[in-house]
Protein backbone atom coordinates (compact mmCIF):
# COMPACT_ATOMS: atom_id res chain seq x y z
CA UNK A 1 0.00 0.00 0.00
CA UNK A 2 1.43 3.30 -1.28
CA UNK A 3 0.13 6.71 -1.08
CA UNK A 4 1.69 9.64 -2.73
CA UNK A 5 0.78 13.19 -3.14
CA UNK A 6 2.45 16.21 -5.52
CA UNK A 7 2.13 19.64 -4.61
CA UNK A 8 3.59 21.53 -7.39
CA UNK A 9 5.48 24.97 -6.62
CA UNK A 10 6.00 28.07 -8.45
CA UNK A 11 3.60 27.39 -11.32
CA UNK A 12 -0.03 27.98 -12.09
CA UNK A 13 -2.92 25.14 -10.40
CA UNK A 14 -3.34 23.24 -14.27
CA UNK A 15 -6.18 21.41 -12.26
CA UNK A 16 -7.68 24.26 -11.56
CA UNK A 17 -7.38 25.24 -15.23
CA UNK A 18 -8.44 22.54 -16.65
CA UNK A 19 -11.90 22.60 -14.87
CA UNK A 20 -12.52 26.16 -15.92
CA UNK A 21 -11.39 25.26 -19.52
CA UNK A 22 -14.15 22.24 -19.44
CA UNK A 23 -17.08 24.24 -17.90
CA UNK A 24 -16.33 27.15 -20.79
CA UNK A 25 -16.52 24.15 -23.42
CA UNK A 26 -19.44 22.68 -21.62
CA UNK A 27 -21.43 26.22 -21.57
CA UNK A 28 -20.36 26.72 -24.87
CA UNK A 29 -21.54 23.85 -26.17
CA UNK A 30 -25.20 25.05 -24.19
CA UNK A 31 -24.74 28.18 -25.75
CA UNK A 32 -24.53 26.29 -29.31
CA UNK A 33 -27.58 23.90 -28.58
CA UNK A 34 -29.80 27.41 -27.35
CA UNK A 35 -28.65 29.26 -30.73
CA UNK A 36 -29.58 26.17 -32.98
CA UNK A 37 -33.18 26.15 -31.50
CA UNK A 38 -33.90 29.56 -32.49
CA UNK A 39 -32.50 29.37 -35.85
CA UNK A 40 -34.77 26.17 -36.38
CA UNK A 41 -37.61 28.18 -34.28
CA UNK A 42 -36.81 30.57 -37.48
CA UNK A 43 -36.81 28.36 -40.18
CA UNK A 44 -40.22 26.85 -39.43
CA UNK A 45 -42.00 30.74 -39.07
CA UNK A 46 -40.61 31.51 -42.23
CA UNK A 47 -41.78 28.36 -44.23
CA UNK A 48 -44.91 28.90 -42.27
CA UNK A 49 -45.75 32.34 -43.29
CA UNK A 50 -44.65 31.09 -46.65
CA UNK A 51 -47.10 28.36 -46.38
CA UNK A 52 -50.04 31.17 -45.17
CA UNK A 53 -48.64 33.23 -48.13
CA UNK A 54 -49.60 30.38 -50.80
CA UNK A 55 -53.10 29.77 -48.99
CA UNK A 56 -53.82 33.30 -49.22
CA UNK A 57 -52.89 33.36 -53.08
CA UNK A 58 -55.60 30.37 -52.96
CA UNK A 59 -58.02 32.74 -51.72
CA UNK A 60 -57.40 35.54 -53.95
CA UNK A 61 -57.26 33.04 -57.23
CA UNK A 62 -60.79 31.41 -56.01
CA UNK A 63 -62.00 35.52 -55.65
CA UNK A 64 -60.85 36.19 -59.34
CA UNK A 65 -61.85 33.12 -60.94
CA UNK A 66 -65.62 34.41 -59.35
CA UNK A 67 -65.29 37.67 -60.50
CA UNK A 68 -64.28 36.07 -63.60
CA UNK A 69 -67.21 34.07 -64.00
CA UNK A 70 -69.86 36.46 -62.73
CA UNK A 71 -67.71 39.01 -65.66
CA UNK A 72 -69.09 36.18 -68.08
CA UNK A 73 -72.11 35.46 -66.75
CA UNK A 74 -72.86 39.73 -66.99
CA UNK A 75 -71.64 39.35 -70.94
CA UNK A 76 -73.43 36.30 -71.70
CA UNK A 77 -76.63 37.69 -70.95
CA UNK A 78 -75.78 41.09 -72.89
CA UNK A 79 -74.79 39.01 -76.18
CA UNK A 80 -77.77 36.74 -76.06
CA UNK A 81 -80.10 40.08 -75.62
CA UNK A 82 -78.21 41.33 -78.93
CA UNK A 83 -76.49 44.50 -76.90
CA UNK A 84 -73.11 43.15 -76.55
CA UNK A 85 -70.75 42.17 -79.56
CA UNK A 86 -69.95 38.57 -79.60
CA UNK A 87 -66.18 38.67 -79.50
CA UNK A 88 -66.93 40.28 -76.17
CA UNK A 89 -68.30 37.09 -75.22
CA UNK A 90 -65.08 35.20 -76.12
CA UNK A 91 -62.80 37.68 -74.57
CA UNK A 92 -64.92 37.15 -71.35
CA UNK A 93 -64.54 32.95 -71.83
CA UNK A 94 -60.94 33.56 -72.51
CA UNK A 95 -60.51 35.59 -68.94
CA UNK A 96 -62.37 32.88 -67.14
CA UNK A 97 -60.65 30.39 -68.29
CA UNK A 98 -57.20 32.33 -67.58
CA UNK A 99 -58.15 32.23 -63.87
CA UNK A 100 -59.43 28.81 -63.83
CA UNK A 101 -55.82 28.16 -64.73
CA UNK A 102 -54.48 30.62 -62.20
CA UNK A 103 -56.09 28.94 -59.56
CA UNK A 104 -54.99 25.61 -60.28
CA UNK A 105 -51.38 26.52 -60.34
CA UNK A 106 -51.85 28.13 -57.54
CA UNK A 107 -53.68 25.41 -55.16
CA UNK A 108 -50.66 22.96 -56.88
CA UNK A 109 -47.72 25.39 -55.39
CA UNK A 110 -49.44 25.61 -52.14
CA UNK A 111 -50.43 21.48 -51.81
CA UNK A 112 -46.05 21.35 -52.64
CA UNK A 113 -45.98 23.88 -50.27
CA UNK A 114 -47.65 22.04 -47.37
CA UNK A 115 -46.03 18.33 -47.98
CA UNK A 116 -42.62 20.49 -47.71
CA UNK A 117 -43.97 21.98 -43.90
CA UNK A 118 -45.05 18.31 -42.79
CA UNK A 119 -41.85 16.87 -43.77
CA UNK A 120 -39.76 19.56 -42.02
CA UNK A 121 -42.18 19.06 -39.17
CA UNK A 122 -41.73 15.48 -39.27
CA UNK A 123 -45.46 14.36 -40.28
CA UNK A 124 -46.79 12.00 -42.57
CA UNK A 125 -47.81 13.04 -45.63
CA UNK A 126 -51.19 11.78 -45.53
CA UNK A 127 -51.82 13.83 -42.27
CA UNK A 128 -54.25 16.48 -42.48
CA UNK A 129 -53.09 19.91 -42.04
CA UNK A 130 -54.35 23.49 -42.45
CA UNK A 131 -53.38 26.98 -42.15
CA UNK A 132 -54.75 29.42 -39.55
CA UNK A 133 -53.14 32.72 -38.91
CA UNK A 134 -54.37 35.80 -37.69
CA UNK A 135 -52.23 38.50 -39.52
CA UNK A 136 -54.52 41.62 -38.90
CA UNK A 137 -53.09 44.71 -38.55
CA UNK A 138 -51.43 44.82 -34.66
CA UNK A 139 -48.90 47.10 -34.39
CA UNK A 140 -46.66 46.79 -31.50
CA UNK A 141 -44.70 49.64 -29.90
CA UNK A 142 -41.03 48.97 -29.73
CA UNK A 143 -38.44 51.02 -27.71
CA UNK A 144 -34.96 51.00 -29.24
CA UNK A 145 -32.86 51.28 -25.73
CA UNK A 146 -34.84 48.37 -24.19
CA UNK A 147 -34.22 45.83 -27.33
CA UNK A 148 -30.92 47.42 -27.41
CA UNK A 149 -29.75 46.58 -23.52
CA UNK A 150 -31.54 43.50 -23.80
CA UNK A 151 -29.92 42.04 -26.69
CA UNK A 152 -26.28 43.14 -25.09
CA UNK A 153 -27.53 41.68 -21.60
CA UNK A 154 -28.69 38.56 -23.30
CA UNK A 155 -26.97 37.58 -26.64
CA UNK A 156 -25.67 34.35 -26.47
CA UNK A 157 -22.63 35.61 -28.83
CA UNK A 158 -21.64 37.88 -27.21
CA UNK A 159 -21.26 35.52 -23.83
CA UNK A 160 -19.60 32.62 -26.98
CA UNK A 161 -17.51 35.93 -27.82
CA UNK A 162 -16.62 36.54 -24.15
CA UNK A 163 -15.27 32.55 -23.75
CA UNK A 164 -13.07 32.86 -26.48
CA UNK A 165 -11.16 35.54 -24.81
CA UNK A 166 -10.67 33.53 -22.02
CA UNK A 167 -9.68 30.62 -23.41
CA UNK A 168 -6.92 32.70 -24.82
CA UNK A 169 -5.93 33.77 -21.46
CA UNK A 170 -5.91 30.46 -20.35
CA UNK A 171 -3.45 29.60 -23.38
CA UNK A 172 -1.64 32.51 -22.22
CA UNK A 173 -1.32 31.15 -19.17
CA UNK A 174 0.02 27.72 -20.51
CA UNK A 175 2.49 29.65 -23.10
CA UNK A 176 4.10 31.76 -20.26
CA UNK A 177 4.66 28.47 -17.91
CA UNK A 178 6.71 27.05 -20.89
CA UNK A 179 10.34 26.43 -20.17
CA UNK A 180 9.60 28.07 -16.44
CA UNK A 181 11.41 27.85 -13.20
CA UNK A 182 9.16 25.78 -11.53
CA UNK A 183 9.17 22.89 -8.37
CA UNK A 184 7.46 20.19 -6.23
CA UNK A 185 7.72 18.77 -3.31
CA UNK A 186 6.46 14.88 -2.84
CA UNK A 187 5.53 13.16 -0.03
CA UNK A 188 5.24 9.28 0.18
CA UNK A 189 3.70 7.00 3.14
CA UNK A 190 3.78 2.91 2.16
CA UNK A 191 2.91 0.04 3.73
CA UNK A 192 5.46 -2.83 2.44
CA UNK A 193 6.59 -6.22 3.05
CA UNK A 194 6.87 -9.60 2.07
CA UNK A 195 5.23 -13.36 4.53
CA UNK A 196 3.68 -16.63 4.32
CA UNK A 197 1.38 -15.65 7.04
CA UNK A 198 -0.92 -12.84 5.82
CA UNK A 199 -2.18 -11.81 9.48
CA UNK A 200 2.33 -11.36 9.98
CA UNK A 201 2.14 -9.49 6.93
CA UNK A 202 -0.50 -6.95 8.54
CA UNK A 203 1.10 -7.00 11.66
CA UNK A 204 4.60 -6.18 11.21
CA UNK A 205 4.86 -3.98 7.72
CA UNK A 206 7.73 -1.93 6.33
CA UNK A 207 6.69 1.18 6.44
CA UNK A 208 7.94 3.21 3.68
CA UNK A 209 7.85 6.98 3.68
CA UNK A 210 10.02 10.06 2.02
CA UNK A 211 10.07 13.21 1.24
CA UNK A 212 11.18 14.91 -2.03
CA UNK A 213 11.98 18.34 -3.60
CA UNK A 214 12.37 18.66 -6.94
CA UNK A 215 13.29 22.08 -9.22
CA UNK A 216 13.56 22.53 -12.53
CA UNK A 217 15.77 25.67 -14.17
CA UNK A 218 16.02 25.89 -17.77
CA UNK A 219 18.84 27.02 -19.00
CA UNK A 220 18.68 28.12 -22.35
CA UNK A 221 15.12 28.35 -24.97
CA UNK A 222 16.97 30.46 -27.70
CA UNK A 223 13.77 32.56 -27.74
CA UNK A 224 11.70 30.30 -28.05
CA UNK A 225 9.29 31.24 -25.25
CA UNK A 226 9.31 35.07 -26.23
CA UNK A 227 8.08 34.69 -29.17
CA UNK A 228 5.47 31.64 -28.59
CA UNK A 229 4.31 34.43 -25.81
CA UNK A 230 4.11 37.59 -27.88
CA UNK A 231 1.93 34.92 -30.85
CA UNK A 232 -0.34 33.90 -28.05
CA UNK A 233 -1.03 37.46 -26.61
CA UNK A 234 -1.87 38.76 -30.45
CA UNK A 235 -4.54 35.71 -30.31
CA UNK A 236 -5.91 37.59 -27.38
CA UNK A 237 -5.43 40.69 -28.69
CA UNK A 238 -7.13 39.55 -31.89
CA UNK A 239 -10.13 37.77 -29.92
CA UNK A 240 -11.20 40.81 -27.38
CA UNK A 241 -11.13 42.66 -31.32
CA UNK A 242 -13.08 40.16 -32.44
CA UNK A 243 -15.33 40.42 -29.05
CA UNK A 244 -16.12 44.08 -29.27
CA UNK A 245 -16.98 43.48 -33.22
CA UNK A 246 -19.74 41.05 -32.60
CA UNK A 247 -20.74 43.34 -30.12
CA UNK A 248 -21.08 46.22 -32.80
CA UNK A 249 -22.90 43.77 -35.07
CA UNK A 250 -25.27 43.01 -32.08
CA UNK A 251 -26.40 46.91 -32.01
CA UNK A 252 -26.25 46.92 -35.53
CA UNK A 253 -28.42 44.58 -35.92
CA UNK A 254 -30.74 45.47 -33.40
CA UNK A 255 -30.96 48.77 -34.91
CA UNK A 256 -31.30 47.75 -38.47
CA UNK A 257 -34.63 45.52 -37.66
CA UNK A 258 -35.94 47.75 -35.68
CA UNK A 259 -35.75 50.71 -38.49
CA UNK A 260 -37.38 47.64 -40.98
CA UNK A 261 -39.67 47.42 -38.16
CA UNK A 262 -41.09 50.80 -38.47
CA UNK A 263 -40.61 50.99 -42.15
CA UNK A 264 -43.48 47.91 -42.46
CA UNK A 265 -45.67 49.87 -40.78
CA UNK A 266 -46.14 52.08 -43.18
CA UNK A 267 -46.50 49.74 -45.76
CA UNK A 268 -48.91 48.14 -44.28
CA UNK A 269 -50.85 51.55 -44.01
CA UNK A 270 -50.33 51.88 -48.07
CA UNK A 271 -51.25 48.42 -48.60
CA UNK A 272 -54.53 49.08 -46.48
CA UNK A 273 -55.13 52.31 -48.73
CA UNK A 274 -54.31 50.53 -51.89
CA UNK A 275 -56.70 47.34 -51.21
CA UNK A 276 -59.18 49.82 -50.19
CA UNK A 277 -58.72 51.84 -53.29
CA UNK A 278 -58.67 48.90 -55.97
CA UNK A 279 -61.72 47.24 -54.17
CA UNK A 280 -63.65 50.50 -55.40
CA UNK A 281 -62.73 50.99 -58.39
CA UNK A 282 -63.23 47.85 -59.42
CA UNK A 283 -67.02 48.48 -58.26
CA UNK A 284 -67.45 51.20 -59.94
CA UNK A 285 -65.71 49.45 -63.28
CA UNK A 286 -68.05 46.68 -62.80
CA UNK A 287 -70.91 48.69 -62.90
CA UNK A 288 -69.90 50.57 -66.03
CA UNK A 289 -68.90 46.79 -67.61
CA UNK A 290 -72.90 45.94 -66.60
CA UNK A 291 -74.23 49.30 -68.37
CA UNK A 292 -72.24 48.26 -71.32
CA UNK A 293 -69.32 51.13 -70.76
CA UNK A 294 -66.38 48.85 -70.11
CA UNK A 295 -65.13 46.02 -72.32
CA UNK A 296 -64.15 42.53 -71.02
CA UNK A 297 -60.45 43.22 -71.13
CA UNK A 298 -60.98 46.50 -69.53
CA UNK A 299 -62.73 44.72 -66.68
CA UNK A 300 -60.53 42.22 -66.32
CA UNK A 301 -57.73 45.08 -65.73
CA UNK A 302 -59.31 45.83 -62.66
CA UNK A 303 -59.79 42.30 -61.27
CA UNK A 304 -56.07 41.82 -61.84
CA UNK A 305 -55.07 45.13 -59.88
CA UNK A 306 -57.57 44.34 -57.02
CA UNK A 307 -55.90 40.43 -56.80
CA UNK A 308 -52.25 42.41 -56.84
CA UNK A 309 -53.21 44.88 -54.13
CA UNK A 310 -54.79 41.97 -52.22
CA UNK A 311 -51.41 39.86 -52.22
CA UNK A 312 -49.53 43.20 -51.51
CA UNK A 313 -51.18 43.73 -48.40
CA UNK A 314 -50.93 40.23 -47.19
CA UNK A 315 -46.91 40.36 -48.14
CA UNK A 316 -47.09 43.60 -46.45
CA UNK A 317 -48.56 41.40 -43.03
CA UNK A 318 -46.71 38.53 -43.45
CA UNK A 319 -43.18 41.00 -43.88
CA UNK A 320 -44.12 42.86 -40.44
CA UNK A 321 -44.44 39.84 -38.38
CA UNK A 322 -40.70 37.96 -39.94
CA UNK A 323 -39.37 41.39 -38.93
CA UNK A 324 -40.62 40.91 -35.64
CA UNK A 325 -39.42 37.43 -35.47
CA UNK A 326 -36.07 38.93 -36.69
CA UNK A 327 -35.71 41.63 -34.04
CA UNK A 328 -37.19 38.68 -30.87
CA UNK A 329 -34.45 36.97 -32.03
CA UNK A 330 -31.88 39.62 -32.11
CA UNK A 331 -32.49 41.37 -28.86
CA UNK A 332 -34.25 37.78 -27.70
CA UNK A 333 -36.86 39.59 -26.12
CA UNK A 334 -40.57 38.62 -26.67
CA UNK A 335 -41.92 41.80 -27.94
CA UNK A 336 -45.47 40.46 -28.31
CA UNK A 337 -45.69 38.58 -25.09
CA UNK A 338 -43.63 41.53 -23.71
CA UNK A 339 -41.06 38.84 -21.82
CA UNK A 340 -37.41 37.86 -22.52
CA UNK A 341 -36.31 34.26 -24.07
CA UNK A 342 -35.38 31.57 -22.29
CA UNK A 343 -32.23 30.60 -24.04
CA UNK A 344 -30.91 27.94 -22.02
CA UNK A 345 -32.81 25.67 -19.63
CA UNK A 346 -31.59 26.39 -16.08
CA UNK A 347 -31.79 22.54 -15.16
CA UNK A 348 -29.31 21.74 -17.47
Amino acid sequence: LLLRYTQPLFTYNRTRLQLEELELALENARLNHAIQKLQIENQVTRLFYSLYHSRESVRIAEEELANATSSYEIIQSKVQAGISAEEELFQADLNQANRRAGLFSTRLQYENSLDEFKLLLGQNLDVTLDVVADLHKQLIEIDLDRALAHGLERRMELRQADISVRSALNNLIRTEAQNEFKGSVELTYGLTGTDRDLADLIDSPTRNQGVAVEFTVPLFDWGEKEHRIAATREQVASRRLSAEDERNRVLLGIRQAHRDLQNQQIQIEIAEKNVANARRTYEINLERYRNGDLSSKDIEFYQTQLSREQLSEVNALISYQLYLLDLKIRALYDFVRDEPIATIDSNN
